[in-house]
This record gives C-alpha cells, sequence and structure tokens, in this order.
C-alpha cells in the first residue's frame, strides 16, 4: 500500500540515492578489498606522473616504466622507507614549532569568531523572547478584561 502523502524526499531525490547506493553496495565493508599500504594509490611518478604501483613484496615502482616502458624512471622505493620518509616530513612540518603557532593562532581566530556569532544569536534569542512575553502579557490582559 502506498502512502505518498508520507513521504519526506521527492521520487527524483529517491532515485538519485538508490542510484548512488547501488555504485557502493554488494560487499560488506569489512569484506571489500582494502589497501594493503598507508600510501596505496598516493604516490606518483616524478617524471611522468603515472601512479607507484607494487613491483614486488615491499617495492614500489613507475607503473608507466615497468608495464609500458614509456618512462625512464626506473627508481624503486621500499614501502616502509617511503613510509618513514613521508611520515618524518609531516613531523618534521606540521609539527614544527612555527607551524603550531599558527595553527594556534588559526584556532583561536575561528573560536572568537565562534563566540562572537554565538553571543549574536543569544542577543537576538533574548529579543525575541522578551517580545514573545510582551505579546503573552498582552494576550493574559486581553483576556481577563
Amino acid at each position: 500500500m502506498e502512502v505518498s502523502h508520507l513521504r519526506i524526499v521527492d521520487d527524483a531525490l529517491w532515485e538519485a540515492a538508490q542510484a548512488h547506493k547501488t555504485l557502493y553496495g554488494g560487499a560488506k565493508l569489512h569484506h571489500r578489498r582494502r589497501p594493503k599500504h598507508m600510501f596505496s594509490g598516493l604516490v606518483r611518478c616524478g617524471c611522468c606522473g603515472a601512479s607507484y604501483t607494487v613491483k614486488n613484496q615491499d617495492q614500489l615502482a613507475c607503473a608507466a616504466h615497468r608495464e609500458k616502458g614509456i618512462c625512464t624512471n626506473s627508481r624503486t622505493i621500499r614501502v616502509g622507507d617511503l613510509e618513514k620518509r613521508v611520515l618524518a616530513g609531516v613531523r618534521r612540518r606540521l609539527l614544527a614549532p612555527d607551524a603550531i603557532v599558527g595553527f594556534l593562532a588559526e584556532y583561536h581566530a575561528e573560536q572568537k569568531r565562534l563566540n562572537a556569532m554565538n553571543r549574536q544569536r543569544n542577543k537576538e534569542a533574548e529579543k525575541r523572547l522578551i517580545g514573545i512575553d510582551r505579546q503573552i502579557a498582552n494576550i493574559v490582559d486581553a483576556i481577563a478584561r
């Protein structure tokens, strides 16, 4: 039995959501193929821009060089070395004292902006509340008269 008056989304939106759902449907999340390495799919060749893919168990190499022969970059990197180098760079750049000072300054500026916005909202809500209280008092007076 169709009860169209209880719908909260229109047919077009429903169909779009169902189509999107089928793209990602199927196997449960814990059964899906997951990347084996931290940077799987993220490493690119500096010469041609192709992906770096697994050459053997623990080495990555340019896919265009290995599979098509169109790139001159024959360099490989061990997965463990790549992870160490990237994480060291992240630590060095993001956890540097001057970077932290910048992050904190930005954070405090955003908090200040949000607090000011909340104070303004509270003032507006208080004004509305005073107006509503006044209306209620007027209604009560009118009923009493």
